[in-house]
């Protein structure tokens, strides 16, 4: 604890001063004291803030400095993948971050995956990339099936997306797409019972009709009278 207290001081303080060659310096001993998992918090916090600032050489510098010493070190290698395609997408390079993401995406876990997946389509939405952000869900949805949180994440925000472009007619196709994909019933159900009052709302006769015909054939699908109930109600 002492010394991970003095090492986050030590790089806070050459930050602060924009002390580069000492920071690092200080990276190889950090390898040299910590494991993989105590270095990508104490030198990510450092990357992150300087992505945060728009500071992209330096980040760099540290990223080429931390892939360096930790070539074998699996938490080293995501984290470092991960950052250089976040700043891609920062910096509104909008196909390389597509590309990036592709790229690095398989070789993550599903808990790590389904995270970065949540900021990338956060990036998007600030920034109105909505056609990035249907690619990104539909490569989730098509090639990331093993991976159950990611999977799921990406039902979810495909239905965020047709929101967001306005286009409510999306929202029943994108159910009937999903359940096509063999989408869970119980997730299914979890986003008819988000959307349907959206849908009805938008006083579109074709889109209403359109959700209670999806609501009858997820109706029978569903395990527990409760759920069932619901969706009759619902319709």
């Amino acid at each position: 604890n002492a010394e991970y207290h003095a090492a986050r001081e030590a790089l806070g303080l050459y930050r602060s001063k924009e002390e580069w060659d000492k920071i690092l310096e200080l990276v190889p001993v950090c390898f040299r004291q910590f494991d993989g998992a105590t270095n990508r918090r104490i030198l990510g916090d450092l990357v992150m803030g300087e992505l945060g600032a728009q500071k992209y050489d330096n980040a760099v510098k540290l990223m080429d400095a931390m892939e360096k010493e930790g070539a074998a070190v699996k938490e080293i290698k995501d984290f470092v993948a991960i950052e250089r395609v976040d700043m891609l997408f920062l910096q509104d390079k909008w196909p390389e971050a597509e590309q990036g993401f592709v790229k690095v995406a398989p070789g993550l876990g599903d808990g790590e995956l389904a995270g970065w997946f949540a900021r990338a389509m956060g990036q998007c939405f600030g920034k109105s990339q909505l056609d990035l952000a249907d690619k990104l869900c539909e490569y989730v949805l098509k090639s990331q099936k093993n991976k159950a949180g990611t999977w799921r994440g990406g039902a979810f925000q495909w239905i965020e997306v047709a929101k967001a472009r306005k286009n409510l007619a999306l929202i029943p196709s994108r159910l009937e797409a999903l359940k096509g994909m063999n989408v869970s019933p119980q997730v299914l159900l979890e986003l008819y019972r988000n959307e349907f009052y959206t849908v009805l709302g938008g006083n579109q006769k074709e889109q209403v009709v359109a959700m209670i015909r999806f609501g009858d054939k997820l109706e029978p699908a569903l395990d527990k009278e409760d759920d069932r109930a619901q969706i009759r109600t619902m319709v």
